[in-house]
């Protein structure tokens, strides 16, 4: 398995809370009760992170649907320079409320609306059923 150090990014996952309703979602958002992270402890994930050299990234279910995302937004940018901000979203908000906020400021934006075809995996399946040869699993894995 990869070493975190060696990671392209670390994120931090900020809420669950998902305007979608995808049955094999990687986050189990329509089977969890809802919460999201208090900012408190999102700083300190974020300053946990200040002298790591890679992306950090926040995620969710939908980031932008976290009660304070604006607040969380303004202490990334305080703190981490552009070129290491990520942010992966579903959507930008209703009406696209965060669309400028985001591409201002953070350099990587991974938006994926889940309206195509995609190639996401079921999440309750065993790699070992889709992939049987041990060497060739741990291939994929690593």
């Amino acid at each position: 398995m990869k070493d975190v150090n060696d990671a392209w990014c670390i994120q931090i996952e900020v809420t669950n809370k998902c305007e979608l309703h995808c049955s094999n979602c990687t986050h189990l958002v329509d089977y969890a009760k809802k919460w999201e992270m208090d900012v408190d402890t999102f700083k300190k994930a974020v300053d946990s992170l200040i002298d790591w050299p890679r992306l950090v990234g926040v995620i969710g279910g939908n980031p932008v649907l976290h009660s304070r995302y604006e607040e969380l937004v303004d202490y990334m940018v305080k703190v981490l320079p552009k070129d290491r901000r990520g942010m992966w979203v579903s959507s930008y908000g209703k009406g696209d409320k965060y669309k400028d906020l985001i591409e201002k400021n953070f350099a990587y934006v991974n938006y994926n609306p889940h309206k195509e075809d995609c190639s996401h995996q079921p999440i309750l399946c065993s790699s070992r059923d889709l992939v049987p040869d041990d060497k060739i699993r741990r291939g994929l894995i690593d």
